[in-house]
């Protein structure tokens, strides 16, 4: 099959119906397309993030107090979700600097495009169930949460 052909493939997927993103003139929409000042843009976003994402990590990984409180514990999750959106982002300005490619179509869609944000949301949720059961059941808080239970809890649900 020549590139025209699955080209044509791509633009032409009427039984898809409206469940797809569309350009103005009814084609599909590449899930990987950005113009140039997006990709500055998240390029700047990731040279910011990645960083402050591991000093995060870091600095929780090497306290021993920081690492057995469950909060802390949860703060590494929510840091290794936004670390794993990084790492779609950068497939995303990777795409528009060499160009298309469709093993890393393939890649960004299979692996980045819902897990990333998916852990995203969970982790910032969990962490904010935990605030909330910590200010409003102290004692139980105290009692049920620790951190075996945060580190299970996080590997069960991601």
């Amino acid at each position: 099959m020549s590139i025209n052909e699955k080209v044509s493939l791509f633009i032409d997927r009427p039984e898809w119906g409206d469940e797809v993103a569309r350009n103005q003139d009814k084609t599909v929409k590449h899930p990987l397309e950005i113009n140039a000042f997006m990709a500055w843009i998240l390029g700047a976003i990731c040279f910011f993030g990645f960083p402050l994402n591991f000093e995060i990590i870091i600095r929780i990984l090497y306290d021993k107090t920081m690492r057995l409180k469950p909060r802390y514990i949860i703060q590494l999750g929510v840091a290794f979700s936004d670390l794993f959106i990084l790492l779609a982002i950068v497939v995303v300005v990777v795409h528009f600097v060499i160009g298309p490619n469709e093993i890393l179509c393939h890649i960004f869609v299979s692996f980045f495009m819902g897990i990333s944000y998916n852990t995203f949301f969970l982790n910032h949720f969990l962490s904010l169930l935990d605030c909330f059961m910590a200010i409003s059941f102290p004692l139980w808080h105290l009692a049920k949460v620790t951190p075996r239970r945060v580190v299970y809890g996080l590997i069960g649900l991601n």
